[in-house]
Order: C-alpha cells, then structure tokens, then sequence
C-alpha cells in the first residue's frame, strides 16, 4: 500500500511540491520516486485524485517500470471508480507478485468497492494470513474502513471484531464497531460499547448522542434524552440531539417540549424542512392550526416534494373549510 506522508517532513514534501510545479513549467528537474509517491498520496489525502493522477503521468514517464507506480496507478483507478481497468491492472501485477501485501490488499478492495464482496474478503485474508496479532489489529480496522465506505455494516463488524479480540482497549476500535453494531440493529451489543468507550471517553459528544440513539432504538427514551443532553452540555449548538429529543417528544405526545426542540433545531438549521413539518405536526396534534400551517408551508417552501407535509396541509384547509386549497394540497400529495 501506499505511504502517506509523515506530517514531521512537510519540509521534504514542500521541496517535492516545488520541484514538480518546475517540472510543469517544462524545467529539467530531478525528482525521486519517493518524492513522486508522497506527492501522490498527499493531494489523495486532500481528495484532489486529478492532481495525484497529473503526478503520476509524469511519474510514469521517469520511471516506467516502477512496481510502486503501478501500484498506484491501480489505486488512482479505484478512486476514480474505474473497478474495471483497476481490475485488469491488478491482474497483470499479481501474476508476478502474488504474495505482495500492498497489491493483495488493493485487490481486495478493488473486489469490495465492485460489490464482490466474497471475493474481496478472500483477498484480505491472504493479505492477513502472514501477520502476527500485532500486525493484524491495524490491518483489520483499515479493512473494517473499506467496507463501512460500502456500507457493508455487517462485514465491518465482523472484522471490527477480529481486531477486538486483539486490542479491546482501542478506543477508536471500539467506537466504530458500536456504530456498526448500531447500524446492523445488534443494539444492545452496540450499547455495551457505547458504554465502555464513555468510561474512558467521557466528554465526547458523538458518542453520548450515539448512545442516546442507540437507547431509542431500544425504546428506552428517558435514558436516550439524558443521553442527548449529556451531548448537549458537551457541545450546546448539536442539533441532531435536539431533533432527536424532540422526535421522542413527539411520539410520546409532549407536544409543547416537542415544539420547544424543533425550535432549537430550526434556530441552528433554518432550511431544515423536516424540522418545521415535525414542529407543524407538533401544532397540529396542540390545536394550534395557525402555527401548524405557517410551518407546513415554511416546510414546503424548503422543499415541496413531501407528500406528508402537502397531505397534513390539505388536512388543516379542509378542517377549515377552505375546500379548493385543500384539494390542491392533496393533489400535490398524490401527484
């Protein structure tokens, strides 16, 4: 695999970054291999693929038989989403060099990012068999990224696991396999986590809003509002907390702290059109038709394909006799 730069040599690097701009202004300059490669995988850590892609081209010029470069050729096209020709690359190189890590593990993700998803654990396991436990943690959660990437929740998990075993005091491993779990419905595995990670962890906001949905999904509100407001106190301007907060409030009828919450998320998120039809709803079930109809159409201003919202509107009109403003409302509903 690829180096990334070490952030203690951003010296070297803005040499390199000099000598290249030389070279595009047509000036004979030397540059290094490794110069060239940590150019490449700087401007991929700034997601500028095009510019990595301008750096190799030039690359492949002064070293045409470099198998780094080929293998960064490969990567350049999984990034680009070009699984096909990344395939065919790879393909030529692994005949040659069929127990090279870095190339089994592109293989793998090229496989993964295709959709082949068997294949592509076959090939992470090649990768892994030679590596002692300590090696394998790293690879493991590396791996664990690239099928979270795909949203193959319950891949990662397994792999999260694996690495687990290995390092169960990691607290990053442990956060993200929480979130797995949480995305694969193992709620109660995920709460466990959730827990574990804030013993050690205990001022992260993330994490005390994700065990706050994670108790949601459990049907525990009280402990996921006191969860949503342990984030709050951590970071007062989180509106998810308080959209959740006020879901909760609104599915158990508290419909004047349901309003409050939504005011709070729309103070911070002002084009946030669920927000107001959430709020709306929350006037509505109140009887208060007036405020509820203001936010359905601030709701729908924002953004007028939500069937509800024109469903609930039509609902308010009719309620009120304002039959040819409601027909229109449920006209844009079905339509």
């Amino acid at each position: 695999m690829l180096n990334l730069p070490d952030h203690q040599n951003y010296g070297d690097l803005a040499v390199a970054i000099s000598k290249f701009r030389q070279l595009e202004l047509g000036k004979k300059v030397y540059i290094e291999i490794n110069e060239f490669l940590d150019l490449i995988d700087y401007y991929l850590t700034k997601n500028q693929v095009s510019t990595s892609r301008k750096i190799l081209d030039f690359a492949i010029q002064f070293y045409p038989d470099c198998y780094e470069l080929k293998l960064t050729e490969a990567q350049l096209l999984i990034e680009a989403n070009l699984h096909n020709q990344a395939a065919h690359k790879l393909k030529n190189l692994y005949q040659n060099h069929h127990d090279d890590f870095g190339l089994l593990m592109l293989i793998a993700i090229n496989y993964a990012k295709s959709g082949i998803v068997n294949k592509g654990m076959k090939f992470f396991d090649k990768a892994l068999s030679p590596l002692d436990d300590e090696e394998k943690a790293p690879v493991l959660f590396a791996i664990s990224q690239t099928f979270i990437q795909i949203g193959r929740y319950d891949v990662a998990s397994f792999y999260l696991t694996k690495a687990y075993q290995i390092t169960p005091n990691d607290s990053n491993l442990i956060l993200e396999l929480a979130f797995c779990f949480e995305r694969t419905e193992k709620f109660l595995n995920s709460k466990k986590l959730y827990i574990s990670y804030l013993k050690d962890n205990p001022f992260s906001h993330l994490a005390w809003y994700n065990l706050g949905v994670v108790y949601s999904k459990l049907d525990k509100n009280k402990k996921a509002v006191e969860a949503f407001d342990y984030a709050l106190a951590l970071s007062p301007e989180f509106s998810s907390a308080y959209f959740n907060k006020a879901n909760i409030m609104l599915n158990s009828k508290k419909y004047s702290k349901a309003i409050e919450e939504y005011s709070s998320v729309i103070s911070y998120e002002k084009d946030n059109a669920s927000a107001f039809y959430l709020r709306g709803l929350a006037y509505m079930q109140s009887n208060q038709f007036k405020n509820a109809i203001k936010d359905f159409i601030k709701s729908l201003k924002i953004d007028d394909k939500q069937p509800e919202t024109w469903y609930h509107t039509a609902l308010i009109y009719y309620k009120f006799n304002q039959i040819n403003k409601a027909k229109k409302a449920i006209h844009k509903a079905l339509s």
